[in-house]
């Protein structure tokens, strides 16, 4: 009865201007805006399709029955199949990313320890490999962005254009390749020893639970646990079901459905006034959070139930009281990846202020690149490296402020500000992560500075969503905050779950999959939103 009386509320409700149209099992169909990568491909075994769920099903049933010596082999045939069904001759990119890398480790390892001798051929064939895996990266990520660049300058000289290619991005290329990366970097330093075995070294490359949008996985984590198969547990298939339900339920419910007021307001490019700006910027923040945070927890809770132990991508991010604390809470796998294999090489905070400045603007300018191959993602990451600089810059002033001011630093109104701030300043710069160009950008930037008077009833629902979805959108906003306060007090709200007795935990497990089923994205006419990071 709730889902029927949910539904013919959503029918009943008037379409609005966008031409939204209504379809089946609670889904609503929304105008899309391309972004800067590669748009609308939807995944043979998205994690929120049933293809996957029967995949998921199979690979683990079959897992646990074959004897223990076969199931890491079974595990690398599933990743394989899993990155195939996207497209089968991107493989070829994965077998040379792990082949050159495991070279790479092998060779250091004949090599030895750093001593007088061997330098120069160690840093050879770390130079070796880096450029291999760096050089397949920029081809199909950077190389058509430098090209259209370049193109402009050569054009206005009367210079020939340079060639474009016509090559799709392989979905995870960003991902694999910086965790061969580190893995090289890791062996060459000394942190971990190469691995011997190449099938159980493409199993930690291919790994399919994080193989498409991580979290970017480290050798020293990763590679041990690959050694001995774990044997099942109901604990731990628990334990990452419900992770993975927490995921579904970010993702069909929240993320998918914040996505209906973004995409129409920035498919108009700043038209729709400022109030429509600021508000479609601030639930992006949110549904950009949901749609990645969701993927990791998925990604976390099949490798939990396999007896892998991923990373924890995200810690209530928004709740973050500065920038650089949203970056320790923030994709928390690439940012320590750049800290540890660039930030901390390039001298850290270790020579002083104005180094410490120009590295960090490096990082972000890198992470940005990372992001996407186009001037909105360079200006995004260059906002953050100005707002860390600017962070550290200010710090003493801010400093004598509060004892001036007479407020302790730790009080209840000075940490709201500093969050509101920090989030403020974050949203600010998702307009250009979000914007399908600079121009666009440009252009929601000044309808955001003029505002205009608050809009009426008809004027928001011409952002791209009705009555019910608004009101669930701002209880879906509200649950998300209400669930990272509650996860900074308590830890883990899912091994707290775990906890309470057995009837508590069904009972909130099937109110999961009935918020799901109630109120998820999905149905008749639904296409299937790929996840966001898909893209990089």
């Amino acid at each position: 009865m709730v889902s029927f009386a949910w539904k013919a509320a959503r029918t009943a409700a008037a379409a609005c201007e966008t031409g939204r149209a209504v379809c089946g099992c609670g889904a609503v169909k929304g105008p899309v805006v391309p972004w800067n990568g590669e748009q609308g491909r939807i995944a043979a075994l998205n994690f929120v399709s049933l293809r996957f769920c029967a995949f998921f099903v199979a690979a683990v049933f079959v897992y646990y029955v074959l004897p223990r010596r076969a199931r890491q082999p079974w595990l690398l045939a599933c990743s394989c199949f899993f990155y195939m069904c996207w497209n089968p001759a991107y493989i070829v990119l994965i077998l040379f990313s792990a082949f050159s890398t495991y070279l790479c480790g092998r060779a250091l390892a004949v090599l030895g320890a750093p001593a007088a001798g061997n330098r120069g051929r160690r840093r050879a064939a770390m130079a070796v490999s880096l450029a291999a895996n760096l050089g397949i990266l920029f081809f199909f990520k950077y190389y058509n962005f430098f090209a259209q660049s370049a193109n402009g300058l050569l054009a206005a000289r009367g210079f020939p254009a340079v060639p474009l290619l016509g090559v799709l991005l392989p979905v995870g290329i960003s991902f694999y390749t910086f965790q061969a990366i580190g893995y090289t970097v890791d062996v060459y330093r000394g942190s971990v020893s190469a691995e011997q075995r190449f099938w159980r070294y493409l199993l930690f490359i291919s790994f399919f639970p994080q193989l498409v949008a991580g979290p970017i996985e480290r050798s020293g984590n990763i590679l041990p646990q690959l050694q001995l198969p774990a044997r099942f547990s109901y604990e731990r298939a628990k334990s990452g079901l419900v992770l993975m339900l927490w995921g579904y339920i970010q993702k069909m419910v929240v993320a998918d459905r914040l996505a209906l007021l973004a995409d129409t307001v920035y498919a108009q490019g700043g038209a729709l006034g400022g109030w429509a700006t600021a508000a479609a910027t601030v639930l992006f923040c949110f549904e950009l959070y949901c749609d990645f945070s969701s993927y990791t927890d998925i990604a976390r809770g099949a490798a939990r139930i396999l007896g892998v132990e991923l990373m924890e991508n995200f810690r209530s991010p928004f709740l973050s009281q500065s920038v650089a604390e949203f970056w320790r809470n923030w994709h928390i796998s690439l940012s320590s990846f750049f800290r540890d294999y660039l930030y901390i090489p390039l001298g850290g905070s270790r020579r002083g202020l104005a180094r410490t400045c120009v590295n960090t603007m490096v990082v972000f300018l890198c992470s940005g690149l990372w992001h996407g191959a186009a001037w909105t993602f360079v200006a995004w990451g260059l906002l953050h490296g100005l707002y860390l600089g600017c962070g550290r810059l200010t710090l003493p002033l801010r400093k004598r402020l509060y004892t001036a001011l007479r407020v302790p630093h730790g009080c209840l109104p000075a940490r709201l500000w500093r969050t509101a701030w920090t989030f403020a300043l974050v949203a600010f710069s998702m307009i250009f992560f979000r914007a399908g160009g600079m121009d666009a950008a440009l252009s929601m930037v000044r309808s955001l500075l003029r505002p205009g008077a608050f809009p009426g009833r008809e004027a928001v629902l011409a952002w791209g969503m009705d009555g019910p979805d608004l009101l669930l959108s701002a209880v879906c906003v509200a649950a998300v905050v209400l669930c990272d306060v509650l996860r900074r007090r308590w830890g883990s709200l899912s091994a707290r779950l775990l906890q309470k007795p057995l009837a508590v935990q069904w009972a909130v497990l099937l109110a999961g999959v009935l918020t799901v089923a109630i109120f998820g994205m999905y149905g008749e006419g639904y296409v299937e939103k790929p996840f966001i990071y898909f893209q990089f």
